[in-house]
């Protein structure tokens, strides 16, 4: 399920990479190559739940992290083997991340499904042990130790990561991105989209509707209705024509999009169709100076905040 007026962005993707693949010179190498970037992907990001983080030349936690793997694998083919129509429902939602275009996102859509993984790999042992006349206690008791040993030190990163100063300790990105560098991007991200939810609060009434590709979101940070934005592969003419239609008080406009986060086509749509008519409201800068978001209000719209005429660059 998903909120009402948002558009599919995330199958028009798959269906557009799928495109992709079809029509290019090599189409199996094209698919092999897609999958095993996926496949790479899903194995880092199982390994990264497990550990959070791993030092380049130590590799006996992640191939600790590779032990319950296997044993979780295993766990599903035992389920399989005594008909569990568990396991046809995990190979699915694993299999769905195959043809998956955000490989950058794996591990939180792994996270659903990780304490099920975990305890196949415990079914697994359990099943190993007893079929060898051991005790099943004794494959219970050496697995909790060994994910003990491999969460310890993550728990220990997380608390160092949380001393930290400034807003970056709020976001998730924040303890579940190992390189500094990279989470505090990652972080200020996040920060920076609800730094624009502020504004638009501040700056709009409350009866104000804003336009933007994902209206809940401004529904739920901005508390403001939401209008859903027009599809970003419309010419400008007909993407003002849409906006007009829509009638929205204000359009909002975002490099970040959190439904696609490997483009950035409707920011350029929406600068394409309203950088020369529309005013500006707001404008949020990044570190290199370029705009990161705006805040429009539309030609044809009712005057009113502070404006300044458009054309930012």
């Amino acid at each position: 399920m998903r909120p009402a007026g948002t558009v599919d962005d995330y199958m028009h993707i798959v269906f557009e990479r799928g495109q992709a693949i079809i029509t290019a010179d090599h189409p199996w190498a094209a698919l092999g190559y897609s999958l095993v970037r996926q496949a790479n992907s899903l194995a880092e990001a199982w390994v990264g739940a497990l550990l959070l983080f791993w030092v380049e030349g130590r590799p006996l936690r992640v191939a600790l992290a590779g032990v319950v793997g296997v044993l979780a694998a295993a766990g599903v083919v035992l389920r399989f083997a005594a008909g569990k129509p568990d396991a046809w429902m995990t190979t699915a939602y694993l299999a769905t991340f195959l043809i998956w275009p955000f490989y950058d996102q794996m591990t939180r859509f792994l996270f659903p499904i990780l304490p099920v993984l975990v305890l196949y790999a415990f079914w697994a042992g359990h099943t190993a042990l007893q079929a060898l006349g051991r005790p099943p206690a004794l494959a219970h008791g050496l697995l909790v130790l060994l994910l003990i040993s491999l969460a310890v030190p993550a728990l220990g990163f997380i608390y160092q990561r949380s001393k930290a100063e400034g807003r970056h300790v709020e976001m998730t990105d924040w303890y579940r991105t190992p390189d500094l560098n990279e989470a505090r991007m990652r972080a200020g991200t996040h920060l920076d989209l609800l730094a624009d939810m502020e504004s638009i609060r501040a700056l709009t009434q409350p009866g104000d509707r804003i336009m933007w590709v994902v209206p809940s979101y401004i529904a739920l940070l901005a508390d403001r209705r939401g209008v859903p934005a027009p599809a970003p592969e419309l010419a400008p003419a007909d993407y003002r024509k849409a906006v007009l239609g829509s009638g929205p008080d204000f359009v909002f406009l975002s490099a970040y999009h959190p439904r696609d986060t490997i483009r950035d086509t409707a920011w350029r749509a929406g600068r394409a169709a309203l950088d020369e008519d529309a005013q500006i409201v707001h404008v949020r800068r990044r570190a290199d100076g370029s705009p990161g978001s705006l805040l429009l209000r539309p030609a044809g719209s009712a005057p009113g905040g502070r404006d300044e005429r458009s054309g930012v660059r």
